[in-house]
């Protein structure tokens, strides 16, 4: 087990569970294939890709990380040597010194309450963030950008979702900005890998929990559930939409997956086993421990869900590692002792 003590979290449960984490994604990928590299990562504080960071930094590569707020990446990752933590806000063209290997984009706002309040700024780093990063990774001649998309680019659907699904979006809404931005980012990424040659692949993110979550700013639903717990507060919401959830860890095995592969293609990050309604998660998740909370229902309306197949990451050789309980007593015990 890895070593990582971390600033900032005072839960030995995290560290322990990182740690196991990235000694069982090692199991999955041949980190020699990207020992050295340098991978310069947008949205690296945030739920999913800090994860990645934390398992590249880990494995003796270096991360260049652009954010917006150099505090709270200081914070989380400051105790590395191997990483070198840049503001940017992605509004302007971007001047790096020296080489990059990987580009993996992942910067902006992922929840409809964020869209509706900052709608210009949801858009501007799937749109003008990533054409600036697309010229970098143009002038640095790298091995592969991954654009972090997601499957709300689906829109409203009432089946199954392969990747080359059409889109149905009411542009008039104001938190189809997201979804709208997204499209533009992967057209862009597309346009690029045409026009340029670009090597690109775009990966489609369903709900991620894991010890990463930030559970005090993270208003979706599993973040919700999870602090509701720890907070030891009834938990009230809308139990009926059916969502694709997956373990973070998982992800990161898919994501180095498509990082080290051939194929610039598009892929569905979502595990078949954990598509179910949030009533289902909620109640699975009191099964595993209950501090004396309910559950309770509310009559809101929520936009429904469908599985979005991960066909094309199963022929890249990935499959889901953990199962829904373990997967679940991991992350509640990484916020144990927080």
């Amino acid at each position: 087990m890895m070593n990582i003590q971390l600033a900032g979290r005072k839960s030995t449960g995290f560290n322990e569970v990182l740690s196991d984490d990235i000694d069982v994604i090692k199991k999955y990928i041949n980190t020699d294939c990207i020992k050295d590299s340098v991978f310069l990562i947008t949205g690296g504080c945030g739920t999913v890709l800090s994860y990645l960071v934390y398992f590249l930094l880990g494995n003796n590569c270096k991360v260049i990380l652009l954010v917006k707020n150099r505090k709270k990446a200081i914070k989380k990752f400051g105790m590395f040597n191997n990483v070198k933590i840049i503001k940017n806000t992605l509004e302007e063209p971007i001047h790096i010194q020296g080489k990059i290997d990987y580009i993996i984009h992942g910067a902006g706002y992922a929840h409809s309450v964020y869209f509706d309040k900052y709608p210009v700024e949801t858009i501007m780093p799937n749109t003008i963030g990533t054409y600036h990063l697309l010229n970098l990774a143009l002038t640095k001649h790298i091995k592969k950008f991954v654009y972090i998309s997601s499957t709300g680019v689906y829109g409203i659907s009432d089946g199954p979702l392969g990747v080359h699904s059409c889109s149905i979006v009411d542009p008039s809404l104001i938190t189809s900005c997201y979804t709208i931005a997204k499209l533009s980012g992967e057209s862009l990424c597309r346009s690029f890998c045409k026009e340029y040659e670009v090597q690109i692949s775009i990966a489609r993110l369903t709900h991620n929990f894991g010890p990463t979550m930030d559970l005090d700013n993270d208003p979706r639903y599993v973040s919700y559930l999870f602090k509701s717990i720890r907070d030891k507060t009834d938990i009230l919401l809308d139990g009926n939409p059916d969502r694709s959830f997956i373990y973070i860890a998982d992800t990161t095995i898919a994501l180095l997956k498509i990082i080290l592969g051939t194929k610039t293609d598009i892929y569905n990050i979502s595990d078949h086993n954990k598509y179910m309604n949030v009533k289902t998660l909620a109640t699975t998740l009191l099964k595993i421990y209950n501090p004396g909370i309910e559950i309770k229902y509310l009559p809101y309306w929520s936009i429904p869900g469908c599985f979005a197949s991960n066909s094309s990451l199963l022929d890249i050789g990935w499959n889901p590692v953990y199962p829904l309980d373990v997967a679940l007593r991991k992350t509640l015990y990484s916020y144990e002792q927080t």
